[in-house]
């Protein structure tokens, strides 16, 4: 999958122009990264980088598209599960976590840049927002979670969860992110939970 590095040899041009625009947009944002330096980071012609994608928001649809279809396969199963929401939230932490250490700059392209083609993706970039709400919706109908404003609640959690992997982006905090998934997991109920819940 898309980790931010140059695919290994054997690779196909597609993987590598996707792996050399993630680590590019990454870097320095998606509106910045133009197609001469993704094509010159995978070690292609511009004309290759044409031959696989439209254009370059076609590119950046492509691989947000992916990215995000990555992230949520296993998340979807916690919605499913019978465990308590507290413990379905704390594991919706650590998948989020794990998938950022293996993946930073992926992670870092989907959640964490402001996108000018967000219009583009259509449900595409609410799809974990909507997974999440429909967990949180859970708690509060079986009197586990606070009964908070359903958006409201997705914003106080979010806020919680992206905070960890952009300090370690930005150098204020050490990583891995897997080694603060308590913490914040913690925090979260704090914020969601019914008190006196455990």
């Amino acid at each position: 999958m898309v980790n931010g590095r140059l695919q290994q040899s054997g690779s196909t041009t597609r993987e590598n122009l996707v792996a050399a625009a993630v680590r590019l947009a990454a870097a320095q944002g998606t509106d910045t990264t133009s197609v001469r330096s993704i094509a010159r980071e995978a070690g292609v012609t511009e004309a290759m980088l044409y031959r696989h994608f439209k254009n370059k928001q076609d590119l950046w649809l492509d691989i947000y598209t992916r990215i995000v279809d990555d992230m949520i396969e296993e998340k979807k199963s916690l919605l499913h599960d019978s465990a308590p929401i507290r413990e379905r939230l704390r594991e919706w932490v650590r998948l989020t976590y794990a998938y950022y250490d293996d993946n930073p700059d992926a992670f870092t392209y989907v959640l964490l840049l402001p996108h000018s083609f967000a219009e583009a993706l259509g449900d595409t970039c609410t799809r974990q927002g909507h997974l999440l709400l429909e967990l949180i919706a859970e708690g509060q109908h079986s009197g586990e979670c606070r009964p908070l404003d359903p958006q409201l609640a997705l914003t106080l959690f979010s806020g919680l969860l992206l905070s960890v992997p952009r300090l370690i982006n930005e150098g204020r905090l050490e990583g891995p992110a897997t080694s603060h998934v308590d913490d914040v997991a913690a925090a979260a109920w704090r914020v969601l939970g019914q008190s006196g819940t455990s």
